[in-house]
């Protein structure tokens, strides 16, 4: 177990002392508790209240999850240091930030001592970044729009190597062992500048199992979304002064390409021992922040191909659950319907006395069943309809027809005896002078006679129900049903619409139908290049309203071809 470190506090802390920036941070509740004077000047705090009182809240969620780990880590370790890129006042500073933790007034925090490594960078350090970022948005578009991921990566690195001044730079791809723990790297894509001698062929580049080879603090610092960057050979470990010393190479800036928020690689640019005579100036933090936009938007093409390959995976398997489906349904369909058919025809014989007249109690039987067994028949013709509904495969027969003496009225006479049992009357609102429409006349009288049917359904008895058709002023036309029922919330409208929904099933201890009159409804109205909409108010009624254009779309292209 380990021990918490004595408490301290800035009486007796003593490092107000030290010349450098120093900053007590509060993991727990993201924020600062105290900094010495080189602290407060380096993040430009007139003092130590405003320092505190600054609003940390844009840190990102990754740094703050990088501290957290480090507080943890830390109960093992003493101390730990790394290359930071920090933004005081907006400017990016490099530093070498040692973090440690401490007890500051009974609270858990992190040290932070940070030794700057680059005071200020000139405009050719700003030129250099600006390079990178245009190379970078130049390959952006191509890797996003589909394009092959293999061929706009050696591209981008062809685009981006020379913008940033290196001499040769590369992808590898990352993948797990089959322990799951480590993480085997091998070589696809390198660009190299002139005079430099590739290594995409060497085989010492392809199956290097990092772990074991020496490279565990790439690993650890990748799948943290952080870069690696090494400023010459003396800051190389034994492993990587093995593979890398060959190479000649005298310092590298690799970053980790992550996809779907795992490492999938990571991309490297390597300065070269003696390449063309020049000694290495160092990697200033304009160009390491304008190196990782390239790791980034290679990530997002690797999750955009894996996602395209998710989403036509998802679309084969659900192309074959709709044939599937619609096998089903259509075999269904042929072992149902010729029984009840069956039923029906032998129901009907009896009803009608065919073969010699029946007892009274007998004939209500047969009535009962014959009906029965028609409610069931439509039943199943509404399912299979909406099923070819929504899956296109609906022919339409279209011709030019007069709405209210083709479409409207017929529908009133289809069902006038349902209205007559329930003591409501049709009231139809419609100027001769309509325009004609061009539609499936049997399609279209079915969502007419499934509006009316709705609205008798839910209309109260001795009831006027108003059946509307007038033009809309944009080659359209509006075919509405009014009742004077319960109405519904504007919650209950949209679901009245969706299949097997009946809205009207919480009032009634006996629901009528399976809610499939609307949902078909609307589909044969979208077949027809309009939509159905639902207006209500509760406790007043309902009016559904059926939109369509004069002519559907392909009649549209066929006459402007014409």
């Amino acid at each position: 177990m380990t021990s918490n470190p004595p408490c301290t506090t800035p009486e007796t802390f003593l490092a107000d002392q030290i010349p450098l920036p120093l900053w007590i941070y509060s993991v727990q509740h993201n924020a600062f508790r105290w900094a010495n004077d080189p602290g407060l000047r380096f993040w430009g705090a007139p003092d130590l209240e405003t320092f505190r009182a600054r609003d940390l809240s844009d840190i990102r969620r990754v740094t703050r999850d990088r501290l957290r780990v480090m507080s943890e880590r830390l109960r093992k370790h003493e101390q730990i240091t790394e290359i930071w890129t920090v933004y005081p006042r907006g400017v990016p500073r490099t530093v070498d930030m040692t973090i440690w933790r401490i007890n500051w007034e009974g609270e858990v925090c992190l040290a932070l001592m940070a030794l700057p490594r680059i005071a200020s960078e000139g405009a050719e350090a700003l030129k250099q970044r600006d390079d990178v970022l245009r190379a970078v948005v130049s390959s952006a578009e191509r890797l996003l729009t589909g394009r092959s991921w293999e061929r706009e990566c050696q591209r981008m690195l062809g685009t981006v190597g020379p913008a940033a001044g290196v001499d040769r730079c590369y992808f590898f791809e990352v993948t797990p062992a089959a322990d799951g723990h480590r993480r085997i790297a091998n070589q696809r894509f390198e660009w190299c500048d002139e005079g430099i001698e590739p290594q995409i062929d060497s085989p010492d580049l392809q199956g290097i199992d990092l772990i074991e080879a020496g490279f565990d603090t790439w690993v650890d610092r990748f799948e943290r979304g952080l870069p690696h960057v090494i400023s010459g050979p003396e800051q190389m470990g034994a492993g990587e002064r093995e593979i890398l010393e060959p190479q000649d190479i005298e310092a590298l800036c690799v970053h980790p390409v992550l996809s779907d928020e795992q490492l999938a690689g990571f991309i490297g640019f390597d300065i070269v021992r003696d390449a063309d005579e020049r000694s290495f100036a160092g990697w200033s933090a304009h160009l390491i922040d304008a190196l990782s936009a390239a790791a980034h938007m290679l990530g997002a093409g690797l999750s955009m191909r894996s996602t395209q390959a998710r989403l036509g995976q998802a679309l084969v398997n659900a192309q074959e659950a709709a044939q599937a489906k619609s096998a089903f349904l259509a075999q269904m369909s042929h072992e149902l319907r010729t029984p009840l058919n069956a039923v029906i025809g032998f129901a009907q014989v009896m009803e009608q006395g065919l073969y010699g007249e029946i007892q009274p109690p007998y004939s209500r039987y047969a009535r009962d069943i014959r009906r029965s067994g028609e409610h069931l028949l439509g039943i199943i013709s509404d399912v299979l309809d909406l099923e070819r509904g929504q899956s296109g495969r609906i022919a339409l027969n279209l011709r030019t027809v007069d709405l209210k003496e083709q479409i409207l009225q017929p529908a009133v006479r289809l069902v006038s005896e349902r209205a007559q049992r329930q003591d409501v009357s049709i009231s139809i609102n419609a100027d001769l002078g309509l325009p004609q429409v061009h539609c499936d006349p049997r399609r279209l009288t079915r969502v007419v006679v499934n509006l009316l049917s709705n609205a008798i359904k839910f209309s109260p008895y001795g009831e006027v129900i108003t059946l509307t058709a007038q033009p809309t002023g944009n080659d359209a036309l509006e075919v509405s049903v009014t009742d004077r029922g319960r109405g519904m919330s504007e919650e209950e409208c949209r679901e009245a619409v969706e299949p097997f929904v009946q809205v009207g099933a919480r009032h009634e201890a006996h629901p009528e139908g399976v809610g499939l009159g609307l949902a078909i409804a609307r589909e044969i109205a979208r077949l027809h290049d309009g939509d159905i909409r639902l207006e209500s108010v509760r406790d007043q009624g309902t009016t559904a309203v059926c939109w369509i254009p004069l002519r559907t779309r392909a009649r549209r292209e066929e006459d402007r071809a014409a």
